[in-house]
């Protein structure tokens, strides 16, 4: 089961881009959003408790894979429910060398090993990747 299902939903919340003007971290993957970076701020009210986030264009990107095989996410906890899908600690779990490459940019601050900030399109592109592995071997699954 993926990590959103036990949740209790949002009593509200709304959600922006922004372009930073100073530096913030984000709560996915710990990065420092750079000035001049478009982050998404959100807000909200669940289980009783207010919230504030803000999250990076490259883990905007990695939430789509969780979106689509999930139908969610828990906001601060898309590394770890990423992790679990390739540690096979999820139901119906289906890994792949695409997700797997996903998560290791993540860890490291999606840069690359020169140091440099991988773009927003180059992770929306390992994203679909990683979606068309599991649509793969989904159906493979499903057809044994």
């Amino acid at each position: 089961m993926c990590m959103i299902g036990d949740t209790e939903p949002w009593e509200f919340h709304a959600e922006k881009d922004r372009r930073a003007r100073k530096p913030h971290r984000c709560g996915e993957c710990n990065r420092t959003i750079e000035p001049g970076e478009t982050y998404r701020y959100g807000s909200g009210k669940c289980d009783g408790w207010f919230s504030q986030w803000k999250t990076c264009q490259q883990c905007l990107q990695a939430t789509r894979w969780l979106n689509r095989v999930c139908d969610g996410y828990l906001i601060g906890c898309v590394q770890e429910d990423l992790m679990h899908h390739i540690r096979g600690q999820e139901e119906g779990d289906l890994s792949s060398a695409p997700l797997v490459r996903l998560v290791r940019w993540m860890a490291a601050d999606w840069k690359d090993r020169t140091g440099r900030l991988r773009a927003e399109e180059e992770v929306e592109a390992l994203v679909v990747k990683a979606l068309a592995a599991y649509r793969v071997m989904y159906d493979r699954a499903v057809a044994a």
